[in-house]
């Protein structure tokens, strides 16, 4: 695809973390992950759009859970020490424009940047929880979790809000509608 393979994989990881709603925010956010190159970061782009099913207000989709990715963001973290503050800085601003102009309209001017921010930070720590849940390491997440909400990437608002949002998700296991069987097994 001319793309750099070890790219891929963070790509895929990201998906649960930021809302991409058009081509544009796609490659702004590639172009955040080491994809600099413009055609490429399309190239990935348009790959991503066919794995991953997408609605009318994603241009990127997601499956919701998906274990694959929050196990490759783990992995990533681990190679990578600063991987989610990069993902973090790089969602500052994405989302549907619709949902950006809510944002905006109740929280005040810049909120929208926050709110990109807010959500790839939130869906990390979900990410890291719902690995626990599994028995998975969480280690290397976990650590990058700390690093970027205490250091500058993100505001003390944008790390409030999150906080904030936190306290409205679910446990992992009862937000994935996972059932246990009576064998352990799921």
């Amino acid at each position: 695809t001319g793309v750099q393979t070890c790219a891929l994989p963070i790509s895929v990881a990201v998906l649960p973390l930021v809302t991409v709603a058009d081509q544009d925010q796609a490659v702004r956010l590639l172009g955040g992950l080491g994809i600099w190159d413009t055609d490429r970061a399309r190239i990935a782009a348009g790959w991503l759009r066919e794995l991953y099913p997408h609605g009318e207000e994603r241009y990127l989709g997601l499956v919701q859970p998906d274990r694959l990715a929050e196990f490759l963001l783990v992995e990533a973290c681990a190679a990578e020490p600063e991987l989610l503050t990069r993902i973090v800085s790089a969602a500052s601003g994405l989302g549907h424009p619709a949902q950006l102009a809510y944002v905006e309209s109740e929280f005040g001017t810049g909120s929208a940047a926050m709110f990109g921010q807010m959500w790839a930070l939130r869906e990390a720590v979900r990410a890291a929880r719902s690995q626990a849940h599994f028995g998975n390491p969480v280690e290397p997440l976990l650590t990058q979790i700390e690093r970027t909400a205490s250091g500058s990437a993100i505001s003390d608002e944008t790390l409030a809000w999150t906080v904030a949002n936190m306290r409205s998700l679910p446990d992992a296991g009862r937000r994935q509608d996972v059932r246990e069987n009576p064998d352990g097994s799921q």
